[in-house]
């Protein structure tokens, strides 16, 4: 006994063991977890993989980063949490990019992910000092306009941890939006069978998730082609940077983990992250939780006003809608944020990589950090999103010209930016040359919503004149209380390094919106740049209520007053109207969307009143799905119609198409030889909706590999000749209920 005392003292005693620093111990207490959860990503058990491997790669690097960005002093446990989470989705794809376009080796990619995080642990240096020296102004605003900046809720960095969330009611406010986000964002892609058939998501837009994920699975970067069997391994390109994570995840889990659910589970992750940094970011401007509240609901369960037209456009249909957008013609939809985050979390994961970069350049304007920080969140905007990096990364130059300070380091920020973007840029001017359609100022005929715009004619003139009209029927709530801020957090704004970028960007955005659009039916840039544009007036209008609580009821826990209700008396009311008016973008079009997907595409076929399909030919159709998706070969090449209405069947089998119309989302998947796929199409939709030949049909299906041909219910609309299947010499049955047929090619 006393010989182990005596050892105990000889430990004590000893220099450099127990008189080491704390930042020894917190090391190698991160380099035991690095290496714990990259052990755990290897158990054969979904999810503790999967938990693993999101811990590794969506938490833990952020965690890692706090220390570098002298930013875990911000927040209690809660914010840094969000810090963690965000920080890490906003870099780690910049990091996992280059070795997905080497390998897609689960194991390869884990002893990379771990080699990274252990050097950065070890290297990691005091933020204050050498390398990572923050200016004089670290913890606060722009130290050379004079000013504080902002503070964290009114108080000094230097006075402990602000608490992310003061009052009770906001842990519950929390648990309620994280429930509430996972719920709108999961059940739009998950569960992926209903009673023992396959169902697909319904936004067209995961055609395209869907078919980015299933290629990762089969081959490294780039995407390989899902839609186009000939060219199905040569390359095509998207902004991947969002599939990176969910795609490292599956790959560490061994694909036990269906794309619809990783997918969601990483839309989610963005979400939540995007509305944390809402809600951080107005805190520190306002002093308030109840305005950062006020901000997050404003880009989550609080939309537009749309509803208000939304409603008489459904009653002339006479059928109901969905997306509450739909009131007005695709190329002048501006989408809320709820969509998006549901829709394409890909485009908001380059929102909250911009806002992560508000975030900081708030508190470290003048950091020489950002050498190393900057490039990182500007490759992973432009590889997140195009559309928002086109608003960001030219509002980036304006807010240099206009702080008229630091021009050179800006200058040299930037120039590495390219520097490291240049691999994506050269992407995107690879798959933007096989397209004939851009971006254009020309616009279509004068929409029907549009009033003043019919005297001038369409073009942008007229979408100016109507566009105060739009921006309040869209955004609702976020437009009427912005003349209720008082001009103090404007100012503070404008002061703000990091607000002042996203208030030049917002602005640099609207105008966009109204000048450029797509080519496309769906003006992807119009509706996706202002993005930026709504989370600055959900930051703005937060601040149009008190900072601190009135009396709270059921129907308002969080206590919102008018914070000019002194002056105005009716303002408390008006406020709470208007809220009520944004409501059904949460609680009519998020659970509608995800319930629809349920709905029997009998019932759609009932409600356009097709005569001549039965429910026989429905039930049929579903069980062929199902044949395909499990008992037909993991390499058969299905040919249904070529339709965009039939391109979510690769989602539904999980297999290869043959040849599919570049429409919507199918056309990001423009080959390299986009003449050889037009004809491909021409060739196709000839065999199959025209010619009565089965010796030519059947030609045709071989020459663009295709091994089965599904005829289902659309295809029976669409089809001719269909006695040509018929001859056994070229087709033979695999799968038949009725007049819905599976067969394969001979």
């Amino acid at each position: 006994m006393l010989r182990h005392l005596d050892g105990v003292e000889a430990l004590q005693n000893t220099p450099g063991l127990w008189m080491m620093p704390p930042m020894f111990w917190t090391r190698n207490k991160t380099l035991l977890a690095i290496t714990v959860l990259a052990m755990l990503t290897l158990v054969p058990l979904m999810p503790v993989s999967v938990t693993a491997g999101l811990l590794l790669l969506a938490y833990l690097p952020g965690r890692i980063a706090l220390r570098f960005l002298d930013a875990e002093h911000h927040w209690s446990m809660a914010g840094r949490v969000v810090l963690s989470v965000s920080v890490s989705l906003a870099t780690v794809p910049f990091f996992l990019n280059p070795i997905w376009h080497v390998t897609n080796n689960g194991l390869h990619l884990l002893g990379f992910t771990w080699l990274v995080l252990v050097l950065l642990t070890l290297v990691r240096g005091n933020p204050r000092s050498g390398t990572f020296e923050a200016s004089e102004n670290a913890a606060g605003g722009d130290a050379d306009d004079g000013t504080d900046g902002l503070s964290l809720s009114g108080q000094s960095a230097s006075i402990g941890q602000p608490a992310f969330f003061e009052h009770a009611v906001s842990w519950k406010v929390a648990g309620f939006l994280v429930a509430f986000m996972s719920c709108a964002i999961v059940l739009m892609y998950w569960p992926t069978e209903l009673f023992g058939y396959p169902v697909a998501a319904h936004n067209h837009d995961f055609i395209k998730h869907f078919a980015l994920l299933d290629s990762m699975q089969h081959r490294p970067l780039p995407f390989g082609n899902p839609f186009y069997a000939v060219g199905s391994d040569k390359p095509v390109y998207y902004y991947h940077f969002f599939y990176l994570i969910p795609a490292t995840v599956r790959a560490w889990a061994g694909y036990g983990i269906s794309i619809e659910m990783v997918f969601a589970i990483a839309g989610t992750l963005v979400a939540l992250s995007t509305c944390g940094l809402t809600y951080a970011i107005t805190k520190r401007l306002s002093g308030g939780e109840t305005c950062a509240w006020l901000a997050v609901a404003l880009i989550t369960v609080v939309g537009g006003f749309d509803f208000i037209v939304f409603v008489p456009q459904m009653y002339r249909m006479s059928r109901p809608l969905v997306v509450l957008d739909a009131w007005t013609w695709h190329p002048y939809v501006i989408h809320d944020l709820l969509f998006q985050m549901t829709w394409s979390p890909q485009n908001i994961s380059g929102l909250m990589t911009m806002l992560v970069g508000v975030y900081f350049l708030s508190y470290k304007p003048h950091w020489r950090g950002w050498f190393i920080l900057g490039p990182i969140l500007g490759a992973t905007i432009l590889g997140a999103s195009v559309w928002v990096a086109l608003g960001a990364l030219p509002a980036l130059g304006v807010w240099a010209v206009l702080r008229r300070k630091h021009l050179v380091a800006t200058i040299g920020i930037g120039v590495l930016m390219a520097i490291v973007s240049l691999p994506t840029l050269v992407q995107y001017m690879d798959s933007g040359g096989r397209s004939e359609r851009g971006l254009t100022i020309q616009w279509p005929e004068v929409a029907p919503h549009e009033v003043l715009g019919k005297l001038v004619g369409p073009g942008i003139i007229a979408n100016f004149l109507d566009l105060p009209m739009q921006f309040i029927v869209d955004f609702g709530a976020k437009a009427l209380f912005l003349p209720l801020v008082a001009a103090a957090f404007w100012k503070k704004a404008w002061r703000d390094p990091g607000l002042k970028f996203l208030f030049v960007a917002a602005v640099l955005a609207l105008l966009a919106n109204r000048i450029v659009r797509s080519e496309l039916r769906h003006n992807d840039f119009g509706q996706k740049i202002v993005m930026i544009t709504t989370v600055f007036t959900a930051i703005m209008a937060g601040c149009a209520v008190a900072r601190q609580p009135g009396r709270r009821c059921w129907w308002n826990p969080l206590g919102w007053t008018s914070a000019c209700a002194d002056t105005h008396p009716k303002s408390s009311l008006f406020i709470a109207l208007c809220l009520f008016a944004g409501l059904p973008r949460g609680f009519y079009e998020a659970p509608v969307g995800a319930v629809r997907r349920y709905a029997s595409e009998f019932l759609e076929l009932k409600l356009k009143n097709h005569p001549t399909i039965s429910r026989e030919d429905m039930d049929g159709d579903e069980e062929a799905r199902t044949f395909m998706r499990y008992q037909l070969p993991e390499d058969a090449v299905i040919q249904p119609d070529i339709a965009f209405n039939r391109a979510y069947l690769g989602q539904v089998t999980r297999k290869q198409l043959g040849v599919m119309d570049p429409e919507d989302d199918v056309g990001v998947f423009m080959p390299s030889e986009p003449e050889a796929y037009l004809q491909a199409v021409d060739d196709m939709a000839n065999a199959l909706w025209f010619d009565p030949d089965a010796g030519r049909t059947h030609a045709t299906l071989k020459r663009y590999k295709v091994t089965h041909v599904f005829l289902g219910w659309r295809e029976l609309l669409a089809w001719k000749h269909l006695e040509k299947y018929d001859d056994d010499r070229y087709f033979e049955d695999v799968f038949r209920r009725g007049r819905i047929r599976v067969m394969k090619v001979k």
